[in-house]
This record gives structure tokens, sequence and C-alpha cells, in this order.
């Protein structure tokens, strides 16, 4: 690799810090409510895309291949972990393809041309950062509170006893409108694992948590459902 243009050092660093930030618990919050975990993408593709642009040489194909190993066994090596090698890996292939070929044509200009697309990359990191530090900032309920919320189990799942889910719907939405920035802890179940994960999310994420899932059971306690749409305008 002798003979590397500092361009193509500032980027590999740039990529590497950008992919190492995808195996941080830095995006939760994107994963929380309304799921905007597509924002990873973004960091995803626009690293391959830059390292490409910068590097214009055939060896930086092997990035995406050593990055998407490293994230194969850093995620467990199992269920949801064979999507890295069978999605990410082709596309990252084709991106840094894409950003090679773009960098051979660009020459002496591809510093220029690789800036804006790691700026762009960069963008969701940012705002991930600066939504940590509020975070780190905002109150948890109480505990008294907590325990009367839906945090370990949907309000849908209670649809037949609607006397039941009346009470924990009734805080819910009375913390949406009281404080919709405090923090909860929220269980999350996940189909690939038997393991439950306990997570810091906000009252407001908790409500869209909880929307979502009465959407996915039409029928079920659609009353609760039409007045967390209003709460939340959505």
């Amino acid at each position: 690799m002798a003979g590397i243009p500092p361009r193509a050092w500032l980027a590999l660093a740039a990529y590497v810090a950008l992919l190492t930030t995808l195996a941080t618990p830095l995006y939760e919050p994107f994963e929380s409510g309304e799921d905007d975990s597509w924002v990873t993408v973004v960091v995803l593709a626009g690293a391959h895309l830059g390292v490409g642009i910068a590097v214009a040489r055939a060896w930086v194909l092997l990035l995406p291949v050593a990055a998407s190993v490293i994230g194969f066994f850093v995620t467990g090596g199992e269920a949801l972990s064979w999507l890295i090698l069978i999605f990410e890996l082709p596309i990252g292939l084709v991106l840094t393809a894409l950003g090679c070929a773009a960098g051979h044509f660009a020459g002496r200009w591809a510093s220029v041309a690789a800036a804006p697309v790691f700026v762009v990359a960069a963008m969701p990191t940012a705002a991930a950062a600066v939504e940590a530090i509020e975070r780190s900032n905002s109150p948890h309920v109480p505990a008294a509170v907590q325990r009367q919320l839906p945090i370990d189990e949907s309000l849908s799942s209670d649809c037949g006893h609607k006397a039941r889910a009346e009470a924990p719907a009734r805080v819910l939405l009375r913390e949406l409108d009281r404080n919709p920035d405090a923090l909860v802890t929220y269980t999350y179940y996940f189909a690939d694992t038997p393991d439950a994960e306990h997570r810091d999310i906000t009252v407001r994420e908790l409500a869209e948590e909880q929307l979502r899932d009465l959407r996915a059971n039409p029928g079920c306690r659609d009353d609760v459902r039409r007045r967390l749409e209003r709460a939340l305008g959505a």
C-alpha cells in the first residue's frame, strides 16, 4: 500500500470511525418509537461510497468484505447476523466499486468529491450524539409512575380486558401531556432470541411504540389508538 495519498488515509480513518459507531448503542434512539433506523443505512452507504472515491484503488474492495465479516461475528454470528453477509456485503461491494470508479474519473479532485459524501454519512452520527447528550440530561419518571406505565407489554395484549388496559393507557396519555421527553425503562422482546432488552426511551417514544402495536391489531382498543393518535398528532 505504498504511495497511498494522504486523502486515502483520512478516508480510511473516517470509514473505520463511522463503522465503529454502528457497533455501539449510539443509534438506539432512532430505533425506538417511530422507527428511523434507516439512518444507519445512510452511515453505511456513505462510508463505503466515500472511501471508494477517496482511495480509488482495487484493494479498497477488501474493506466491505472485512467489515461484513467482523460485523457478522460482533453481532453473534447467528440468526439476523446472516443478513449482514446476505445483504450488506454485496451492497457494500457495489457502493465501494462505484466510488472507486468515480474516484478514478475524478483524479486529483477525488478528495473534493469524497468530502461531501462523508459529511452526509456523518450527519446521522452527529444527530445521534446530540440526542445522547440531551438524554443524559433528561429526567427519569418516578419509579411509582413507571410501574403504572405499559413498559413490559403492549396495550393490545389486553384487548379482551378493556378495564385492565384502561389504567396504563390513561397514565401514558397523562405523562405524554405532562413530560413527553422524560425517560422510562422499556422492555423489548425479540423473535430471534429469548432474552429481553431493557432500554431507556422517552415517554413519547413509549407512546409511539404502543400506537404502532395497536395499529398492527385493528379493532383492538380503537379508542386508545385514536387518543394516542390525537396526542401524538399522528
